[in-house]
């Protein structure tokens, strides 16, 4: 019984010294106030400044067409045969090879 005493002591010693110990005041003189470097405005500049491209992206590999419905195309052909595609077609624009 005596050593939970002295144990339940110690405990309640080192919680107590925790709480003072943050509490104190810390030395502001040990802190190195280092001035922040400024921030790079060019690089906002930049970017207010670029210009969308009206370009739709496309996927790679995707060959353009003038076609919206499907329609056999000599530049899909082109296109699709040498890639071992026995076939192709414009499709909404772009070359699908079957």
């Amino acid at each position: 019984m005596e050593f939970k005493g002295i144990l339940f002591l110690f405990v309640l010693a080192v919680i107590t010294l925790f709480q003072n110990i943050n509490a104190l005041p810390r030395d502001s003189g040990v802190v190195k106030s280092d001035l922040l470097p400024q921030i790079n405005t060019n690089i906002e500049d930049a970017a207010k400044q670029a210009n969308p491209t009206s370009e739709v992206p496309s996927l790679p590999g995707r060959l353009k067409c003038a076609h919206e419905e499907a329609t056999e195309d000599a530049s899909c052909q082109e296109h699709c045969l040498p890639k071992g595609y026995s076939y192709g077609i414009c499709v909404s624009g772009t070359c699908s090879c079957i």
